[in-house]
Formats: C-alpha cells, structure tokens, sequence
C-alpha cells in the first residue's frame, strides 16, 4: 500500500531537518577545527618547527603590549602575516586590537580576527576572538559565523567540503 500524501510529505521534511542538521555540524566542526588550529599556531614559537623555521610567534609579554605600544601593533600584523601562510582555509584575514590602547590595567591583551571561509556552498564570514593571557599564552574561540550568501565564480581561496 502506497503512503499517504501526508505521509509521504513529512517523510520528504524529516529527510530535508536531517541534511539540514547534518549541514549545521559539519560547519561547527570546521569552525572547532579553525579554532584548535589557530590555538596551536598562535602559541608555536618562531624555531620550534624545524621543518617551517618561519612558523609560529616570537615570545610574547602581554606587559610589553600594554599602552599606546607600536608592539602591540606590530603583532597584529605578525598575527595576520601567520595566519596568511599557515592556515589556509581562512582569507582576507585582518587584525584588530579589541582592548583600549591606553587601558594599562589590562590582565589580557585581546585581538578581535575576522576572515572569511569557503565552503562549497557558501562565503562564511567568521570572527574568532584572540586573548593573551599574563602568561603570553593565546586562547581562541569563536565569536560570531555569519554566512554572506552563495559563493560567486570569483571566490578564491580554499574551498572545504562539507
């Protein structure tokens, strides 16, 4: 006996909940694996991989990126030239110093990373907050994913398949 229309037509949207769900975390399990990934690159340091002598940090002090600091600028920029080369699935990654520049009394310096990431389907535009803590040790972790639309033919970049 052939099902009903009713029948059949939840069927076919418990089949499309399930694609869609599916869909959902695999996104969130690349944006973990961009985290992590991002986690480790921030806290190598410059020499530690013998093989990439150009990969990783040098030695940070939050002490000495306290205050209106051209240092604290200056890593941004290493943070971003880093990010460039080493974590491709992310582009037109750009840096910015979240805590006031004068704000002395800081326990942690923190950076604000925006990037874009291809999947198939879709351009994402990711924000992944970045914290130093006293210790100079960096903590990632997403802040907002929000997705820009279908991607175009001019999209470069990495393209991860969901």
């Amino acid at each position: 006996m052939k099902p009903s229309l009713l029948e059949r037509l939840n069927q076919k949207s418990a089949s499309i909940s399930r694609t869609h769900d599916a869909h959902k975390q695999a996104l969130i399990v690349l944006w973990q694996s961009i985290e992590r990934h991002l986690q480790q690159l921030l806290n190598t340091r410059h020499g530690a991989c013998a093989s990439q002598p150009s990969l990783g940090l040098p030695l940070v002090s939050p002490l000495s990126l306290q205050g209106d600091n051209p240092q604290a600028r200056q890593l941004c920029q290493v943070i971003q030239g880093q990010i460039e080369r080493f974590e491709p699935r992310l582009t037109q990654a750009k840096i910015e110093i979240v805590n006031p520049i004068n704000d002395t009394n800081a326990q942690q310096i923190r950076y604000r990373l925006s990037a874009y990431a291809l999947t198939a389907q879709e351009t994402w535009l990711l924000s992944y907050r970045i914290n130093i803590d006293g210790d100079g040790i960096f903590k990632v972790s997403l802040e907002a994913s929000q997705s820009t639309g279908q991607r175009s033919s001019n999209d470069t970049g990495l393209m991860v398949k969901l």
